[in-house]
């Protein structure tokens, strides 16, 4: 993997966090046995 240049850094950040985010609350969720969420 290529590293972004400094000027589509933010860009190349916001996509990553949106690609993982739905995964990661997922995940998070069915480990704490939804007490994540109290």
């Amino acid at each position: 993997m290529t590293l972004p240049r400094p000027e589509e850094k933010r860009e190349f950040v916001e996509r990553m966090f949106d690609a993982v985010a739905p995964r990661y609350d997922l995940l998070n969720r069915v480990m704490t046995l939804g007490i994540d969420r109290a």
